[in-house]
């Protein structure tokens, strides 16, 4: 039995370049099977992201606990 392999992409660039843009063109692709891995950030959410679907937003606060 074979293990099928994936393909791993990552879309890196700093702050505010688009990746966000791009992710969603990709996903909004019919017939794709991709997996999006939701990062963590210290940051405070921008207009329009959500928690826990653009990414995990914590305090570093919460970090210690």
């Amino acid at each position: 039995m074979r293990k099928q392999r994936g393909l791993l992409i990552v879309l890196s660039g700093p702050s505010g370049v688009g990746k966000g843009t791009v992710r969603k063109e990709l996903f909004s692709q019919p017939d794709t099977n991709y997996e999006y891995s939701i990062s963590m950030t210290t940051r405070a959410p921008r207009e329009g992201e959500v928690d826990e679907v653009d990414y995990f937003f914590k305090t570093a606060v919460s970090l210690k606990n």
